[in-house]
């Protein structure tokens, strides 16, 4: 409260005119010193006491606006803020879920793979037991082969020595009249002239084949029982394979006397050897249609 020079105070705090107050010359005298004085510093801090605390009321009216706008600025960004958060969440509450199906999935697979393996373990027990089974049964199998082939080994000597004996008994046995002998076979030049097959068979009816030929002497042999020139049959053919000379007894060819040029199968038929009669030489083979009518040799 303001108060001018010509306002005091009363004892009892009360704010009075000065010159209002019916006042005694003795207490004019006893007062006027604290009118002039103290009055004069009370209004000043009075008047101080006013522009702070309207310092103070500003001061906290710019602070109130302040954080007005501070807040209202920031509402906006704290919404934003909020919908993009709530976006999250919406994103990953959905791949929550999704993650939650394929964790299903999984378990559910992962379960039926599991039953898969399982299967397959008892498939591979018994796989096992079966594969134990025939092991020892192939150790058996072998033992016995072993056995057996000891016993073939001793059956294989003993028949070699009855052939060597054989062997000798017939190289000492004479051959049949009109058969010529050479190491131990005896041999016989047809005389009728048939077809290759036809030759054969007749052979077969002496107990004899057509003659396999296994070295040059006795392809010599052979050529010396022939007349000059002369051509037979010999048991010589690839029917089976063309160009794959074989012996009517099934051994492959290992001493080869074809003539120059020979075997040239011409014209893609000629399937059976003969031995052409040369008069110097140990003489030679040539192919020829099977169909082709000579004399043949048969051995036996």
């Amino acid at each position: 409260m303001e108060m001018d020079e010509d306002t005091s105070l009363t004892k009892d705090g009360l704010a009075m005119d000065v010159t209002d107050m019916p006042l005694q010359p003795a207490e004019r005298k006893r007062i006027l010193p604290f009118d002039l004085v103290d009055f004069r510093r009370i209004k000043l801090s009075y008047r101080c006491a006013t522009v702070c605390l309207g310092l103070l009321c500003a001061v906290l009216l710019v602070g109130t606006m302040g954080q007005f706008i501070y807040h209202a600025s920031h509402r906006t960004s704290d919404n934003t803020q909020r919908n993009r958060l709530q976006s999250t969440h919406d994103a990953l509450t959905a791949e929550r879920k999704q993650l939650e199906v394929t964790l299903s999935h999984l378990t559910k697979e992962k379960d039926q793979l599991q039953q898969t393996c399982n299967t397959l373990n008892m498939s591979k027990n018994d796989l096992q037991t079966i594969y134990n089974s025939l092991e020892n049964y192939k150790n058996k199998l072998h033992s016995e082969y072993i056995d057996l082939a000891r016993g073939c080994l001793e059956i294989a000597k003993e028949y070699k020595n009855k052939m060597v004996k054989t062997a000798v008994q017939i190289r000492s046995m004479p051959c049949q009249t009109g058969w010529r002998k050479f190491g131990d076979s005896c041999y016989i030049v047809s005389t009728v002239k048939t077809n290759w097959t036809s030759s054969r068979e007749a052979c077969f009816a002496v107990g004899a084949d057509l003659v396999v030929i296994n070295s040059r002497g006795e392809q010599a042999f052979v050529n010396g029982l022939l007349e000059s020139g002369q051509n037979v049959w010999i048991g010589l053919t690839d029917r089976l394979k063309e160009g794959t000379w074989m012996w009517v007894d099934g051994t492959p060819v290992t001493t080869t006397i074809w003539a120059d040029d020979q075997p040239n199968s011409y014209n893609g038929n000629q399937d059976c050897g003969e031995s052409v009669q040369r008069s110097s030489g140990v003489g030679d083979w040539n192919d020829e249609g099977c169909s082709a009518v000579q004399g043949f040799i048969c051995e036996q």
